[in-house]
């Protein structure tokens, strides 16, 4: 057969494998481009930035814009102890990859991907859809705010306690 024959091959060979991750994509992004979550987000983009710009940038260059990678991703997640039996820690890849825009070079290794603040906005959202509870998004997400407020604060307390004098 012809290349494009081949190729066309694949596609129908891939297309069981494909299908229900961009499945996943396509219905969470369905599900997260909503005003009620736009609310919880733009309610809480105070939280959201500060423990963006507290958990970003470690391994940025000197000059470089502060940017999240993969690791600080999942460690603002491990803070808030986000995990469950259907988002365990070791898909914080997949919730990492479906908040950004990626590019060719980075679909095949997250090493030196790094995610801006509206990427890291689409990662929560995704780690709230991947832990696939039931009810709104909107609410989930809300919940998950919760929770990164009470890390984050006890952070900024511990971080008070070692900087005052005994």
């Amino acid at each position: 057969g012809s290349p494009s024959e081949g190729l066309a091959l694949l596609v129908r060979w891939l297309e069981p494998q494909v299908k229900p991750l961009t499945g996943d994509l396509e219905d969470f992004l369905q599900s997260f481009h909503t005003e009620a979550c736009d609310t919880v987000l733009r309610q809480h983009e105070v939280l959201l930035g500060s423990v963006y710009r507290m958990n970003s940038g470690r391994w940025s260059k000197p000059g470089e814009d502060r940017m999240m990678c993969c690791k600080e991703f999942e460690a603002v997640l491990s803070g808030a102890d986000y995990f469950n039996d259907a988002f365990p820690g070791r898909d914080v890849t997949y919730a990492f990859s479906m908040g950004m825009q990626l590019y060719p070079d980075e679909l095949y290794n997250l090493d030196f991907a790094q995610m801006t603040f509206l990427e890291f906005l689409h990662g929560l959202g995704a780690s709230v859809y991947l832990r696939r509870e039931p009810g709104p998004l909107a609410g989930r997400l809300s919940s998950l705010m919760a929770d990164l407020a009470a890390w984050h604060n006890v952070g900024g307390l511990l971080r008070s306690l070692r900087g005052s004098p005994s």
